[in-house]
């Protein structure tokens, strides 16, 4: 009995010893404007992450070894800043500063890599994603290149419900010429997806008959295909 009691202490000291390594950090991340709103603030070497708000302000949970962590902090037309906790969790006030080198041309190119969901593009409530669209075009994005048509229709969907108008305020574009982005006038990549298959295979084939040979490279033709969702910057550079 005395062995299972001693053995529950060890559990719950165990337990509460990881709990006391790890907390919740709060701060605030600012330009010489003000607030950065859309800001990306991640712990280095985790996937611990968070969106700044509206005022500039981000939470962080359960971030490990707060003596020793780094903040890294992302945001496009910025320099990337690095903030060294050094056993901080709150008031952590992050100033970045503007990248050398950026266009001052309004007309920039921003990609969009990020998994999204339907939430995230059509709460009434604002999401990080919808806010950082909003920063964006307060920051003088024009356009927005999605990584596949799927994605594109989420961003179409997000701007819709914020308030932003394609393409008077964003211009957008997907990749992959699906369905979909014809069915919301999308400007689109189209790839001859039967070639990349066709290719693929050869290129298989050919590798198992010769292991030994070289790896080949193959670049296949695209086109774009311009639709209204990018109108107004085709007659812009027409």
């Amino acid at each position: 009995m005395n062995k299972i009691i001693i053995s529950i202490f060890i559990l719950l000291w165990v337990a509460v010893g990881a709990m006391a390594q790890t907390a919740t950090v709060t701060g605030t991340v600012t330009d010489d404007m003000g607030p950065v709103i859309g800001a990306t603030v991640t712990v280095q070497g985790t996937s611990i992450g968070a969106t700044t708000d509206l005022d500039g302000k981000f939470t962080l949970t359960s971030v490990p070894n707060v003596a020793k962590a780094v903040l890294i902090v992302r945001y496009v037309g910025m320099e990337e800043a690095k903030e060294p906790l050094k056993g901080r969790t709150s008031n952590i006030n992050i100033h970045m500063k503007e990248a050398v080198g950026m266009l001052d041309d309004s007309q920039q190119l921003v990609t969009w890599p990020h998994s999204l969901s339907e939430e995230d593009a059509l709460s009434t409530e604002l999401t990080s994603f919808q806010q950082q669209l909003l920063a964006l075009h307060q920051n003088g994005i024009t356009a927005l290149l999605a990584e596949n048509d799927q994605v594109a229709e989420l961003i179409f969907l997000a701007c819709r419900t914020i308030g932003l108008r394609i393409p008077e305020d964003l211009c957008l574009c997907g990749f992959d010429d699906t369905s979909l982005s014809r069915s919301l006038e999308i400007t689109s990549i189209h790839q001859d997806f039967e070639s990349i298959g066709r290719e693929a295979s050869r290129i298989l084939l050919s590798a198992l008959e010769n292991p030994a040979a070289e790896p080949e490279k193959i670049v296949l033709p695209v086109t774009l295909v311009p639709r209204a969702s990018s109108l107004r910057m085709i007659k812009t550079e027409s």
